[in-house]
């Protein structure tokens, strides 16, 4: 007769097995123990502690109090929401962009018993008071969606963050006795319905959802997605050949049908192109490189496989994971494209000219990516990205808003020849830049390059417009040359400890307030500024023009000493 080890080592692998047996032998005697762990991955060691709660556990059932009074008691104003407009009727206390997928889904309170609840103090709890987020923090369980599958088993407790932190719908682990005790049997029985609470908890990425253990990459719209499996609403669905499971995608071999998961969204234009935001209409790109191609799918020795189209590589899995990724035929990329493909570390779209919006949003591991024709790149283009050190864009003309923020310490290189147009916050907390050639640019928003503090040179000979916060922190940068820049808006180059020497602005007409910080403690030995008419600050510009009016026939600001101006 097979032991349970055997069949937990061929299901979930020997490592696995061998933690448990070594962790506590009797493990293997808890009811449907095969069962619970054959979702839960490769790595029993974090689930190990969870597994002896299941050996150990009594049931206890405590003196039944309504649910709403217990919430009460916890300082919540709470209700259960029955109606659409109950379900949404909390939106009004999130953030624009930490609004939840909930309120997207006109019928989630058919299939779920949602109790929302609200601090009585809400009001005095500021969002902009909490700039460092953290899931229980006081804004974050201010407002709160306990969410229970009708059919029970699966139970969600919601953060008012959203995704701005790690986890939002694991709040309080998921257990409402972290709420107040007592309150997850008073939901049980005022619903008539099970989840599972226990009291030892989980660690991020796992779930216990009808009597399995259940490990999951990531979460999208209520949607959970492991290793060629995915839950909704408490069921599990399995992904079997002739399908293969791409991220949040199905490729089914024998229709040649690349398909989404996830529910589609509605759809949106930009500058004239197509960027919907569909879920399915991503899953239309990719299908349109299958067509008249044979596939064939090949394991590496590295353990991933290749999924070749005509004898080329389409796709490389680890996994269900997709790192790695070509396609030839497409020229736009949609909103949110492969905002949820979290391990692509290498892209090929050798022929698309515009990208859309949100490119990779989530990604953090992208090493390598190839846009050659791109002419315009859309908001949050790599926004979060971490890991890509160069990046060659020979033909962008437009980078809007939000440009590669929070790549703090790898990208070191931008080859932007034909670039004219960027937006705000480009490259906003980069630390790792030290050269910047941008020969053709024009304008440029505010937040450029903030808070980099290494930037040693840089080359903008054509522009003309610079909004607030320019390289605001910026340290090391000795000389400024920008011949044909016109206006200037505030806290350019603002930083009390910054190393300018030389400042050549013949065009500049207007500069606003902070320009250059403080300027009696700095280095600066050459300020060329001929044509300057108007300065936002105030007494700044009352000295300079003072002291214009004084030196009309000199040239006062061809050659300046700073102590001069008597600031």
């Amino acid at each position: 007769m097979t032991s349970v080890y055997d069949i937990i080592k061929k299901q979930n692998g020997e490592h696995f097995a061998k933690a448990i047996r070594n962790y506590n032998n009797g493990i293997f005697e808890i009811p449907d123990i095969v069962n619970i762990v054959k979702y839960s991955g490769r790595e029993a060691e974090p689930i190990l502690p969870y597994l002896m709660s299941l050996l150990d556990i009594q049931i206890k059932e405590a003196e039944y109090e309504d649910p709403f009074a217990l919430l009460k008691k916890a300082g919540y104003n709470a209700y259960y929401a029955d109606t659409l407009e109950k379900q949404n009727a909390i939106s009004k206390y999130f953030e624009e962009d930490e609004q939840l997928c909930t309120f997207r889904d006109e019928t989630r309170f058919e299939r779920y018993y949602i109790i929302n609840a609200v601090k009585e103090n809400v009001d005095d709890i500021k969002r902009e008071n909490f700039t460092d987020p953290s899931r229980e923090d006081e804004y974050g369980t201010s407002v709160i969606s306990i969410q229970i599958h009708k059919n029970g088993g699966f139970i969600s407790i919601k953060n008012r963050y959203n995704h701005t932190v790690k986890h939002p719908d694991n709040t309080f682990s998921s257990n409402p006795d972290n709420i107040i005790y007592g309150l997850s049997y008073s939901l049980k029985k005022y619903f008539d319905v099970d989840f599972s609470s226990q009291k030892v908890e989980l660690p991020d990425n796992y779930v216990f959802i009808k009597n399995q253990i259940f490990y999951y990459d990531y979460e999208a719209d209520g949607y959970y997605f492991g290793d060629g499996f995915y839950m909704k609403d408490g069921e599990i669905t399995k992904v079997n050949q002739p399908e293969v499971m791409i991220d949040n995608y199905i490729l089914n071999l024998q229709d040649k049908k690349i398909s989404s998961i996830l529910p589609t969204r509605p759809n949106t234009a930009r500058y004239g192109y197509d960027v919907s935001e569909d879920y399915n209409h991503t899953a239309e790109l990719l299908t349109n490189e299958l067509k008249d191609k044979p596939i064939q799918i090949v394991k590496n020795e590295d353990k991933t496989k290749s999924i070749l189209l005509d004898g080329e590589e389409f796709i490389r899995l680890k996994g269900s994971k997709m790192i790695k990724l070509s396609l030839k035929n497409i020229t736009k990329t949609p909103i949110k494209f492969l905002s949820y493909s979290l391990s692509l570390k290498d892209l090929d779209l050798p022929n698309v000219d515009f990208v859309g919006d949100y490119l990779l949003y989530n990604n953090k591991v992208l090493e390598n990516i190839n846009i050659a024709k791109a002419e315009i790149l859309s908001e949050c283009f790599l926004d979060k990205n971490q890991n890509l050190k160069k990046l060659d864009i020979p033909n962008v003309k437009i980078i809007l808003n939000d440009f590669m923020r929070f790549n703090v310490y790898n990208l070191e290189y931008i080859n932007a020849p034909m670039l004219e147009e960027i937006g705000r916050r480009f490259c906003d907390t980069n630390k790792s830049i030290r050269f910047i050639d941008f020969p053709n640019v024009k304008t440029i928003g505010h937040d450029f390059f903030k808070a980099n503090n290494i930037l040693e040179s840089i080359n903008l000979p054509e522009v003309e417009y610079i909004y607030n916060n320019f390289l605001q922190y910026n340290e090391k940068l000795e000389k400024i040359d920008f011949p044909k820049l016109f206006k200037i808006e505030d806290n350019f180059i603002n930083n009390d400890k910054h190393n300018l020497k030389s400042v050549n602005l013949p065009s500049v007409k207007e500069i606003g307030k902070n320009f250059l910080g403080d300027q009696s403690k700095f280095k600066i030995e050459e300020l060329n500024m001929p044509n300057i008419g108007y300065t936002g600050d105030y007494e700044f510009g009352e000295k300079i023009r003072k002291k214009n009016k004084e030196n009309a026939d000199k040239k006062f600001f061809n050659k300046l000493k700073i102590a001069n101006i008597d600031r």
